[in-house]
């Protein structure tokens, strides 16, 4: 599903206690996709397009929606990352 999220970087991790995703996913036994756009307290239109592009990406994907996937040319699949976000 992150595949057709459709953003240039997808971070493969295991997550921790507490985490959105973990606590759905051990409260409900329902795999969850988290998205992380933008910043603490900042919206911003790209952001915003960028969301909603993912959100339509994923209801085709699921055949929720009708239409052609809305992918960039290349995907990066991450499984560590080194520093911290900002």
């Amino acid at each position: 599903m992150s595949y057709a999220l459709g953003t240039e970087i997808i971070l493969e991790r295991e997550g921790s206690p507490g985490m959105m995703a973990i606590e759905a996913f051990h409260q409900l036994n329902v795999p969850v996709l988290t998205v992380e756009i933008g910043g603490a307290s900042i919206i911003n239109d790209e952001f915003i397009e960028q969301g909603v592009r993912g959100i339509n990406n994923i209801l085709i994907y699921n055949d929720n929606l009708q239409g052609i996937l809305d992918l960039p040319l290349q995907q990066f699949f991450l499984q560590e990352r080194e520093g911290q976000l900002m």
